[in-house]
């Protein structure tokens, strides 16, 4: 990061942009950390000391990344914060807000404490490098968590790797816990499975590291009032930073196996709940939100391992008896061997189904995507294999058996299939059997697909348990796409706005991001504003909730990116929420390209005006932008010929910048207080006349100045020649002018003009 400090340089802004774009480069090979960022911060800044505090949901407290005098009062300073963006806490401390509508975090704060007080222009610059540390911040979390996610994978593949004919169930457990202990970072771990017969759950050796009479003395009734009964009877798990005094947790339980903190998630297959997974004692820090979204979803993989590692104990006990068998009776000869038969079937199966998954695995880690997992499983299991969204659409598929796409696609259009049954199709001359799995995000806010087979007959056991595992990898692939997705679009939106909002860029920077993110600056731009009309009264007379203005904007704005991708195929836009507005920069290439342009505003008014009622939206659309300067610029004049469309009353309609002609002078005259009393002045004898006798001398006057002709103004005002006569001849008298004049018509029609804006205001 550059040394020059806010405080030693003249060109504040100048400095930050150079300090951001060094932090930013920082985040390319997630070299980037909350402590590394502080550290950044407070070298940038020449401060005594910096700290970054962060709200953990999970654990209701505040998170300090940094150090501080021991003579600050954090905790009250930050209950005392409020809604203030900066403040200052004690001498030369200063809090500034990290909050922003763009970002997750909605309590975090930096914190400079300096050996000198910050000027006002200080302060404002600080505010501004503040909302890209936010922004920082959110980027760091979601490198960790998808590190957090890869690592889970890891601990999956090893987990798999443990597990051996050589070994019996307790190594293969003792053996898994230990990975997962390593992978979350805990320092006790144990798994209790359900006992059907007295309807207890017992701990399974080794566990908790205790010793033997320990482990035994560990059962608990699904009758009695325990967190461990309560996780397994509901399937809801359970985080507790503090045991000792926690009463959803048996305190007998915690002094005998001293946990100081707690997370409890249900032991799951896909057919049903086998026990729970506890790990205790964090190593460093608390359980946060983020390990128990992990640890569900490997303890979804960890019930099939479970059972598989109980399956291989019970063949290897099974061979053993066989052997014995055979050594002392002959007769058994013929059942050992359909015995050893089945034994190969079942070692066979078993090697198939981790070979399987072994392979998908692989693909997920190498960035195969959906399409290479949806082949590896339809060949592998020898059965086409269709995905589908919740809507039931077609989102990739892989045919085996000799089927037409479009033939499938007509088959299962609009069937709403239950998951995990099985219904019939007549396919020509035959019948087709399609069985659904539906792939669980857990607790992910993401749209729910599910898993196709087609097949010639019912699926075996072993290919039911196979696409059931597999429904795991198709998971993890979308949500890792999802990342990728959510994330590209964040840095789009931040180039847009600097690109609108940021007057202080270098050409060299523009390009540099523009080239990364594949945008073409070597073809003009153009620039387009999608505005909610009457926004803030819509609110205010509506009474919208904050949940629902924020998922208007962004239907809003999913609605015109599945336009602009129809319209403008092949066109790398990019497009960001602003205010009440969607902001949208496009490249302009083709010959029809304004043709087209004003066709997706007309539907997108449409579509907008059908689904969102009562909101409308007007469209507008800027002059070329050749040069990086013309953004901002072209911008503004974009948003004030919306402000000008506003103001004389005009909403749902698309509006072109070079359209704004007279109405712009206008609109600045509007604007000016001299000029509005002039018009009120100089008509008000005219509207007081018009409203006391309900007549329309202002309208008249209006018309007839247009044309300057009376049989015309007659013939639109559906009235006699002579009653616009009257008329003008009374207005001139109200008016003291006369219309025979060029100077008094000119004086009366820019009073109208005026009157227009202040009419719709």
């Amino acid at each position: 990061m550059a040394r020059n400090t806010l405080s030693q340089s003249s060109n504040d802004y100048g400095n930050i942009v150079n300090a951001l774009y060094d932090l930013w480069a920082l985040t390319v090979g997630n070299r980037l950390t909350l402590q590394t960022l502080v550290e950044k911060i407070k070298d940038f800044y020449n401060a005594r000391q910096a700290a970054i505090v962060i709200w953990d949901q999970a654990n209701e407290s505040f998170m300090q990344i940094g150090q501080l005098s021991n003579r600050i009062e954090l905790q009250e300073a930050l209950h005392n914060t409020g809604t203030n963006n900066s403040r200052v806490i004690a001498g030369n401390c200063y809090l500034f807000s990290l909050s922003s509508q763009f970002t997750k975090h909605k309590s975090a704060f930096l914190i400079l404490e300096l050996y000198h007080e910050l000027s006002p222009q200080e302060i404002i610059c600080t505010e501004k490098f503040a909302q890209h540390v936010a922004l920082l911040v959110d980027k760091i979390d979601e490198s960790s968590m998808i590190f957090n996610q890869v690592k889970s994978l890891y601990t999956i593949i090893e987990i798999d790797n443990v597990i051996s004919l050589d070994e019996n169930f307790e190594s293969n457990l003792g053996n898994i816990i230990e990975k997962i202990k390593t992978a979350f970072n805990a320092e006790k771990g144990g798994v209790m499975l359900y006992n059907k017969s007295d309807e207890t759950l017992i701990l399974q050796k080794p566990g908790f590291g205790a010793d033997q009479n320990a482990v035994e003395a560990y059962k608990v009734s699904l009758k009695e009032a325990s967190n461990a009964a309560n996780v397994f009877n509901t399937d809801i798990p359970l985080i507790s930073n503090k045991c000792l005094g926690d009463n959803r947790i048996l305190q007998k339980y915690v002094a005998l196996f001293n946990a100081e903190n707690l997370i409890t998630v249900p032991l799951k297959t896909p057919e049903k709940t086998i026990g729970i997974l506890h790990l205790a004692n964090k190593r460093e820090g608390l359980w946060t939100d983020n390990d128990l979204n992990l640890l569900q979803m490997m303890a979804i993989y960890l019930g099939s391992a479970i059972e598989r590692a109980n399956l291989l104990d019970q063949l290897n006990q099974n061979h053993r008896e066989i052997k014995e068998l055979y050594n002392n009776e002959n007769k058994m000869v013929e059942e050992l061997c359909r015995q050893k038969v089945l034994i190969d079937k079942q070692y066979s199966t078993l090697e198939w189904i981790l070979s399987i998954q072994n392979q998908l695995m692989q693909s997920l880690l190498n960035n195969g995507g959906i399409r290479e997992i949806t082949e590896i499983l339809s060949k592998r299991v020898c059965k086409s294999v269709i995905i589908t969204d919740s809507h039931s659409q077609v989102v990739e598929m892989s045919l085996v058996c000799g089927e037409h796409n479009f033939v499938v696609e007509n088959c299962i259009k609009g069937k709403k299939i239950n998951t995990n049954k099985t219904v019939t199709i007549n396919f020509g001359n035959k019948k087709l059997f399609i069985t659904s799995f539906l792939v669980n995000f857990n607790s992910y806010n993401m749209s729910n697909f599910s898993i196709l087979t087609l097949a010639e007959k019912y699926l075996e056991a072993h290919e039911i348990n196979v696409i059931r595992q597999a429904s795991v990898i198709f998971a993890l692939e979308a949500i890792r796409q999802q990342n990728i997705i959510e994330t590209e679009k964040r840095i789009k939106a931040d180039f847009l706005e600097d690109l609108l909002f940021s007057s202080n860029l270098s050409n060299k920077n523009v390009l540099a991001r523009a080239a990364y993110l594949n945008h073409n600056f070597n073809s003009p731009n153009i620039l387009l504003i999608l505005d909610i009309d009457n926004f803030s009264q819509m609110i205010e007379k509506e009474q919208l909730q904050e949940d629902v203005i924020f998922a208007t904007k962004k239907r809003l704005a999913l609605m015109a990116e599945n336009r602009l991708k129809t319209y403008f195929p092949g066109n790398n836009f990019l497009i960001a929420e602003k205010s009440d507005t969607v902001l949208i920069l496009l490249n302009h290439w083709s010959e029809n390209f304004i043709e087209d342009l004003d066709k997706f505003a007309s539907e997108i008014r449409d579509e907008v005006a059908c689904l969102l009622k009562p909101l409308t939206v007007s469209v507008g659309v800027s002059n070329l932008c050749h040069k990086i300067n013309d953004f901002r610029e072209n911008y503004l004049a974009t948003k004030k010929a919306l402000e000008v469309n506003t103001c004389l009353g005009k909403t749902n309609c698309t509006v072109f910048q070079s359209q704004l002609g007279i109405n712009d002078l206008y609109y600045d005259l509007f604007n000016q207080q001299k000029f509005r009393l002039f018009s009120l002045d100089f008509l008000g004898p005219l509207i007081k006349y018009d409203r006391k006798r309900k007549t329309t001398l202002l309208q008249t006057i209006e018309i007839y100045l247009k044309q300057l002709n009376y049989h015309q103004t007659a013939s639109e005002m559906y009235c006699h020649v002579n009653t616009i006569r009257y008329r003008i001849k009374k207005a001139e008298e109200l008016l003291k002018v006369n219309f025979d004049f060029e100077e008094d018509r000119s004086k009366v029609s820019l009073a109208l003009n005026i009157q227009k804006f202040t009419k719709n205001n």
